[in-house]
């Protein structure tokens, strides 16, 4: 099945539920009141997003959190305990199997979007991924116009063209593909997915219609929602470390957090709907390393390549 664009996947117009069903127009993170909330997923259980904290809440007007431990939406008056009775899931020696989950998460994809592989991007954003990690996992396109990103069990990369088409220099490109690769290096993908192909049927879950919908959930949670404020904060930091390493222009995190949300706005998304103001407090810190005549946006390098907006041509 292809879902075009953000329909279903980020839905608008509705409220979350009160407990008697009718809508519930205040967020119970922050009592901002909004028309309407992005929803992170296609399913009824996914959560809204309120677009004034950036707080998830459920579809019956409860706060969540992410959980540390699996890293899905739970409840966040349990007092910061993890999830019940998960086991925290670090990667191959918690007893999961690693290939068998990159294929089933790909493959779980695959059924959400049409996933494409476009060559001649795919080689520039390795040789791009290359120069900050010294590796670099496929990549895989979806046509999407919501700037998106993500990255599955094994190293596989989904990117929107939607994200291609918002950033406007290859300084920007390198600030996301290194925040994405931070929240891998923190267990962040792997707790997600092992935990999606662990759950209510165990591994058999795995081979299962049931199983695919939970890792269906694990994706469209790590494209539209992330890992949770700390997490991606975390993540921006190690982005913008991993630009200097790499020569290019540590103001590039900042504009490409605020081009982010501009597009994510637009759109009515959720992941970088905070961008600009995760940019406030990151401008100090790059603004603190300074720019040097040799740091590197590569703006026509990366106009040529991506071809602007005539991503969406192809």
């Amino acid at each position: 099945m292809t879902i075009s664009l953000l329909e279903p996947l980020l839905r608008s117009g509705r409220h979350g539920r009160g407990s008697g069903g009718g809508p519930s127009g205040a967020c119970p993170h922050c009592g901002a009141r909004e028309d309407s909330w992005p929803v992170a997923g296609s399913r009824e259980t996914a959560p809204f997003v309120c677009v004034a904290c950036g707080g998830l809440v459920g579809p019956d007007g409860e706060a969540l959190r992410i959980c540390p431990a699996c890293a899905f939406p739970e409840p966040a008056a349990g007092g910061g305990a993890s999830c019940r009775g998960a086991e925290r899931l670090d990667g191959p020696a918690a007893g999961t199997r690693s290939r068998e989950l990159a294929l089933e998460a790909e493959a779980a994809a695959a059924d959400l979007f049409e996933l494409r592989e476009e060559a001649a991007l795919g080689r520039y954003l390795a040789g791009v991924r290359e120069q900050l990690e010294g590796e670099a996992g496929p990549v895989r396109f979806i046509d999407m116009g919501e700037p998106a990103v993500a990255t599955l069990p094994g190293g596989l990369l989904l990117v929107s063209l939607g994200l291609l088409a918002t950033l406007e220099d290859e300084a920007q490109l390198a600030f996301v593909l290194a925040r994405e690769a931070a929240l891998e290096r923190a267990g962040w993908v792997w707790r997600r997915f092992a935990a999606a192909a662990r759950s209510r049927r165990g591994w058999l879950a795995g081979w299962t219609r049931g199983g695919r919908s939970r890792l269906a959930d694990a994706i469209e949670l790590s494209l539209f929602v992330g890992y949770g404020s700390a997490a991606e904060q975390a993540a921006d930091r190690e982005g913008l470390a991993a630009l200097v390493r790499a020569g290019y222009d540590p103001e590039a995190s900042v504009r490409a957090l605020r081009a982010m949300e501009s597009a994510t706005l637009a759109g009515r998304g959720a992941r970088f709907l905070l961008g600009a103001e995760r940019a406030t407090w990151l401008a100090e810190g790059s603004e603190a390393l300074g720019r040097t005549d040799s740091a590197r946006l590569n703006r026509e390098v990366y106009r040529r390549v991506v071809g602007g907006f005539n991503v969406f041509g192809r």
